[in-house]
């Protein structure tokens, strides 16, 4: 893996020249070129536009006061574009190279970035910055608008001499022990180990895209033989290989409110057997979380004494089970079992969401991936009431946008939860996102292009996230022929796939993801 690099990814030659005549004549700015002006280097491309804006003549220049030069109408122009697949930090400032004299007192300018509010005038001896502290993500660009002029205070020492300046752009890409996590997932997209990007048009039809590039809304491993094991939860001090860590896997890449990307990874193997405890009480309720009532012991997603809506994952045992070490008494919940080295790469403050698929009257998902992905961000509906008044199936006319039910959480904020519904639909092969999730339409060719299905060790009943639009007391369920169903939270017990985030700075040191092989993170 690379050790610390910092890269000078961008140097541009052009010059900003200002020539000033015995009457303060006229200013122009030239540049080398009469096309688009175009640099790439490393990972950023900066773009001079082709207009007035590149090649300036102000006539009757004269120093000037700062509305004047605020309102001048001619300007430089220029894009900065991450072409990269990291996100990239970055700085742009002028660089005099005019020596006799120095003109840095007495040049003024103002920005403009991405059609904001110009900034107020500065002074280029105090500060040299066009763009101090810039980040762009992967694709994006940033637009640039430059007014210069001479301070109207400037003497007769400048008469017949020449401003040089020039425009620098510079960034620095610190890559310390490793790659970080999203960039080497990323950099597979098309290429290999099944990850490719997910983009919806705008009749809201989703779509595979093998670059990088356009609207990304995520990017997820699909189809089987995928590249996405990972190792975690390793035992401190000893190697990162399969005798001492847990393998998990990775769903994909997942972009946060804050433009932050993460990696979004779920356990290998379904909970059960005896690692629940019977009981786990928390602010004096008790809930069931583990059944016992055959030869494997699975979880309760809830079954609280004094609880109304049953589908709330905000009051759910199973979520106070799974983000918690333990509950008022001493039964230990599942983050005790995870040890503190782990636990700091948890991004703890991962913002789930909890509406509601929709079901028909047999109980079966009736939603895409596509639709259930929507379903599950949706919010509260305005009047309070839920997305069914009873146990007939549907949602309740007029209320065809209501996903979450009255009184329960439409969001949580946490750091262990389940899998959603659209990321099974989503692990299977792009050809079958479309198609209807449960009521044996996502049975045979579709779940068996699922890694999820086939490769996770998927053997029994699971929980997933999202709550039901059919009865106040239905979740959502994975069952073993690969639909999608609702069942009791009180009832039919489930196994149990704990799936989280990590934090964006988690970065991966070894291995190529495959099954002896899987990805190595700092540690």
């Amino acid at each position: 893996m690379n050790n610390k690099r910092n890269l000078l990814i961008l140097i541009i030659t052009l010059s900003l020249i200002l020539v000033l005549g015995s009457s303060f004549a006229y200013l122009v700015y030239t540049k080398e070129s009469t096309n688009n002006y175009v640099i790439n280097v490393g990972t950023l491309e900066v773009t001079f536009v082709d207009s007035k804006t590149n090649f300036l003549t102000l006539s009757d220049m004269y120093p000037m006061t700062d509305d004047e030069g605020k309102s001048l109408e001619d300007e430089l122009v220029f894009q900065v574009k991450n072409t990269g697949n990291v996100v990239a930090d970055y700085s742009v400032y002028m660089d005099e190279t005019s020596t006799e004299p120095e003109f840095k007192t007495v040049i003024k300018y103002i920005v403009s970035k991405d059609n904001s509010d110009y900034s107020e005038p500065k002074v280029l001896n105090d500060d040299k910055y066009i763009e101090s502290s810039g980040k762009l993500k992967v694709g994006e660009t940033s637009e640039y608008h430059v007014k210069v002029w001479l301070d109207e205070n400037a003497s007769n020492t400048y008469m017949d001499k020449t401003f040089k300046a020039k425009v620098i752009v510079e960034g620095n890409q610190n890559l310390d022990k490793g790659e970080l996590a999203i960039n080497v997932i990323k950099a597979t997209i098309g290429k290999e180990g099944g990850i490719i990007g997910v983009k919806e048009d705008a009749s809201g039809n989703v779509t595979k895209e093998i670059t990088d590039t356009g609207d990304l809304r995520e990017c997820r491993y699909s189809g089987t033989g995928v590249n996405n094991y990972v190792y975690f939860n390793c035992q401190e001090g000893k190697p990162q290989n399969a005798d001492n860590c847990e393998k998990w896997r990775i769903v994909g890449v997942f972009e946060d409110e804050n433009g932050e990307e993460h990696l979004k990874i779920v356990k290998n193997e379904v909970l059960k057997r005896d690692i629940f405890p019977a009981t786990y009480t928390v602010n004096g309720i008790e809930y069931k979380i583990q059944y016992t009532g055959s030869s494997n012991d699975y979880a309760y997603w809830t079954n609280g004494t004094g609880i109304t809506l049953y589908n709330d994952w905000g009051t759910a045992g199973l979520q106070y089970w799974l983000n918690s070490e333990h509950d008022d008494t001493t039964n230990p919940g599942y983050l005790s079992k995870i040890n503190e080295t782990a636990k700091s790469m948890i991004d703890e403050k991962t913002k789930y969401y909890l509406g509601a698929v929709t079901y028909d009257s047999t109980y079966y998902i009736k939603d895409t991936p596509c639709e259930a992905y929507k379903n599950e961000r949706a919010t509260e509906c305005a009047d309070g009431k839920g997305p069914s008044t009873n146990n007939s199936g549907g949602v309740v006319t007029g209320n065809s946008s209501c996903r979450v039910w009255a009184n329960n959480s439409a969001t949580l904020e946490g750091s262990v939860a389940l899998l959603y519904p659209s990321d099974y639909g989503y692990s299977a092969d792009s050809a079958y996102w479309n198609t209807i999730l449960g009521n044996g339409k996502f049975n045979g060719t579709a779940s068996s292009s699922s890694w999820l299905q086939t490769e996770a060790n998927h053997e029994s009943y699971e929980w997933l996230l999202s709550s039901s639009s059919y009865g106040s007391n239905g979740v959502a369920g994975w069952n073993t022929s690969g639909s999608l169903d609702r069942s009791y939270s009180g009832g039919n017990p489930g196994g149990v796939r704990p799936t989280l985030y990590l934090k964006s700075e988690t970065k991966i040191v070894d291995g190529d993801g495959t099954e002896l092989n899987a990805y190595q993170l700092e540690i």
